[in-house]
């Protein structure tokens, strides 16, 4: 009988290893497929002013957590715009607010909504009127 070197023992559990994959992938071939997943839009109007009109999903699911995330900070979003020649932010527009926020679509929904919600108390706790208030740097809050 011959020796078999360690390389083609390695080559035969691999082999094996792949089988039994194959074969365990294969078994349950009489199941059903699942159901199909209900594909959700955000319900504020996005304007793109780029005039592409195609909003990425990464974007779509991002407005979407922000509106949930802004309705527990007792804000309604109004609407959203995507600026010209911004590729990572948005401005968002506030039911009942002059002001818009312009927002990194890289920063967590939760994190925007919540420093959107603290500039609303502070603008109005101080009376200020300012057409934007941009959160996109995490810490701090420019306004004009």
């Amino acid at each position: 009988m011959k020796k078999v070197g360690r390389g083609v023992l390695v080559l035969l559990v691999m082999g094996g290893i792949v089988a039994a994959g194959i074969w365990l992938g294969n078994r349950d071939s009489n199941v059903e497929p699942e159901e199909e997943v209900e594909v959700r839009e955000p319900t504020v109007m996005i304007l793109d002013e780029n005039a592409g009109g195609h909003v990425s999903d990464r974007v779509k699911g991002l407005i979407m957590r922000l509106e949930g995330d802004l309705a527990g900070e007792g804000l309604q979003m109004a609407r959203v715009v995507l600026p010209f020649a911004k590729t990572r932010q948005i401005d968002v527009y506030l039911e009942g607010r002059a002001e818009y926020y312009k927002v990194s679509i890289d920063r967590e929904s939760a994190v925007s909504a919540e420093d959107i919600g603290r500039m609303v108390r502070y603008l109005d706790e101080r009376e200020l009127k300012v057409s934007y208030v941009d959160i996109r740097v995490e810490g701090k809050a420019f306004f004009r």
